[in-house]
């Protein structure tokens, strides 16, 4: 994963293992609900990638975010 991330000049390469670092790492800790400072850096992180690469918004949505509304 991190020599996808590392490849200069292939950026499909690239988008690729950030998918994967989607899939396997932030999704997961986006839904750690016990520790709501790893949600927000979860967060915060997720939202640059999207910022830089569009495409990784589809990959966000297809691995399942979940968005639960809290009422205080």
């Amino acid at each position: 994963m991190l020599s996808g991330l590392r490849a200069d000049g292939k950026e499909r390469k690239q988008v690729e293992a950030l998918t994967q670092v989607i899939r396997l790492v932030l999704v997961e800790l986006l839904n750690h609900e016990s520790n709501s400072d790893i949600m927000l850096v979860a967060t915060r992180s997720l939202t640059l990638l999207c910022d830089v690469l569009l495409s990784l918004c589809v990959a966000v949505v297809h691995y399942g975010v979940k968005v639960e509304e809290k009422r205080i």
